[in-house]
């Protein structure tokens, strides 16, 4: 579902395309000011380790942040949990949302439409996995990051409003800054 890139172009570093319901999208780093971040998120024990690709120029348009969970139950090393963490792998989603029940390895993908309304993995039990191909070592602006390709399906809900998205491929890269 990635468009071609045109002889001469490059591809995109970042890349998300999915189906949502019944409508196509794609959201590439460098594209209509779309760009990709990481993120850790620490709570006292639990950290988890996140992308988010949106537009950077206008945060009312849609956007995707994709999660996941340290690969124990306890923070060490920030590095040492990264690459601990993000390797090739199927991979279960966070179920039940609870921040209580922390799922080594587990994975959250959150669809934020123009509306601002949060469409998240984490709160229906799936049927599918979250599957990590590739894992590759790359360095961007002088940082070390860990570059992903995916591919996924999931149920979104915000509030028993549901969204079916299939077919979701990408490109993510996740860092410890």
């Amino acid at each position: 579902m990635q468009p071609p890139i045109p002889e001469g172009e490059q591809a995109p570093l970042v890349y998300i395309t999915a189906k949502l319901n019944d409508d196509s999208v794609y959201f590439a780093g460098g594209v209509d000011y779309y760009a990709g971040s990481t993120s850790v998120f620490d709570t006292l024990i639990y950290r988890s380790f996140g992308f988010t690709l949106q537009n950077t120029l206008d945060y009312a348009h849609s956007y995707f942040q994709i999660s996941i969970n340290n690969y124990q139950s306890v923070q060490g090393d920030l590095q040492n949990d990264l690459d601990s963490s993000i390797f090739a792998d199927v991979r279960h989603y966070q179920y039940p949302h609870n921040i209580n029940h922390f799922i080594p390895l587990a994975v959250t993908v959150n669809w934020i439409d123009s509306g601002g309304i949060k469409f998240s993995s984490d709160g229906v039990e799936q049927v599918h996995f979250f599957s990590i191909n590739t894992v590759e070592d790359v360095l961007f602006d002088g940082k070390k990051y860990k570059e992903v390709t995916v591919e996924f399906d999931c149920t979104l809900d915000a509030d028993g409003d549901v969204i079916h998205l299939t077919n979701g491929k990408g490109t993510l890269l996740f860092g410890v800054d």
